[in-house]
């Protein structure tokens, strides 16, 4: 469910972006973050383990799809045909601070209260994400960019 759900959400931010939004990544971002929030809210309220599974599986749709959009398609947008490995480096390297820093908090927080609390725990990072993507809604590459 997990590699099914990347794979969609992946296809389906790129559709939304490209035909959509005429290739504007933010509202299909924004769109994504809040769906993160909302899949990982009923991921914690699952009750079977069927039920759980699937809500993992559609949780990475909205999580990868977002991922892959961003961390590619938005690094080569804004860096251009000459700084496009830059952005991308710089995108993943901002991510891989974040993985530090909810390493440590989250892993704190499964430490006190078992993992019933991880769902929960991800959610207030989707909605900074959205809140992020809000402030920069109508943001465009620049024609310079792409020489």
């Amino acid at each position: 469910m997990v590699v099914i759900g990347g794979i969609i959400g992946a296809f389906a931010c790129g559709y939304l972006s490209d035909y959509f939004f005429q290739s504007r990544r933010t509202p299909v971002a924004f769109i994504f973050y809040i769906g993160q929030a909302i899949a990982l809210a009923i991921l914690g309220l699952a009750q079977g383990a069927m039920f759980a599974a699937f809500m993992i599986g559609f949780s990475c749709m909205w999580i990868f799809g977002v991922h892959g959009m961003l961390s590619g398609t938005a690094s080569m947008d804004f860096g251009g045909k000459k700084a496009a490995a830059t952005a991308a480096g710089l995108l993943d390297g901002v991510q891989y601070i974040g993985s530090g820093v909810v390493a440590i908090s989250v892993g704190w927080l499964l430490d006190r209260y078992h993992w019933v609390i991880w769902p929960y725990a991800v959610i207030p990072f989707s909605l900074i994400g959205a809140l992020l993507m809000l402030t920069i809604w109508n943001a465009r590459p620049s024609k310079r960019a792409a020489h």
